[in-house]
């Protein structure tokens, strides 16, 4: 599978699921993140949270980290 297939199949419907219902929630919780170095704790989210908080920061490690976004340059993001 490349990345653009595996991209296309379950990163891009893991974000259209972020922004339509979870936007506010993780996002409130990525600033948070960034500001204090305090992720969310195990208990804080559930188990769906977890998986898009998962693939929301690995979209953001991708889209801000050279050697990833590099590696992945198939990938239009």
């Amino acid at each position: 599978m490349t990345s653009k297939t595996y991209y296309e199949v379950f990163i891009q419907p893991a974000l259209d699921i972020i922004n339509e219902e979870y936007a506010e929630r993780l996002g409130k919780l990525f600033v948070k993140c960034i500001c204090t170095g305090e992720k969310p704790a195990d208990d804080a989210l559930t188990d769906d949270e977890k998986l898009l908080w998962n693939v929301f920061m690995f979209m953001v490690e991708i889209k801000f980290n050279p050697c990833f976004s590099e590696s992945i340059a198939d990938v239009e993001l």
